[in-house]
């Protein structure tokens, strides 16, 4: 009995030790992560509308900006809205799968970027 609990002990003190290193590591890394990830949806913005000079991001539900449902906004040089991009998350047979899709201003699809399969 008491050599279980030893070895539960140092199992548990392992894994609080290896979860206070992570937590360290998330510290550091998370806004380098979250730059990261803005840079890679801004170029596949681009991708999916070449003609798109701004990209203003909006939230489907206006009172809470903190959900992850958002649209994009898309102008033009001259600063014409000229359509939208939309991230779509869905389940496949693989597992989880991302879509960027691009409208165009009177709703037609103009493109699609397959993100996470």
């Amino acid at each position: 009995m008491k050599k279980d609990l030893i070895i539960a002990l140092k199992l548990g003190s392992i894994c609080l030790v290896a979860v206070l290193l992570l937590s360290i590591v998330n510290l550091f890394t998370d806004k380098k992560i979250k730059l990261s990830n803005q840079l890679k949806m801004e170029a596949a913005n681009k991708e999916l509308f070449a003609d798109g000079v701004t990209f203003k991001k909006n939230h489907f539900n206006k009172n809470n900006e903190l959900s992850d449902e958002f649209y994009f906004e898309v102008y033009n040089s001259t600063q014409k809205m000229i359509g939208y991009i939309t991230l779509i998350n869905g389940t496949g047979f693989g597992g989880e799968i991302a879509l960027l899709i691009a409208f165009e201003k009177n709703l037609k699809i103009k493109n699609i970027k397959l993100l996470k399969n």
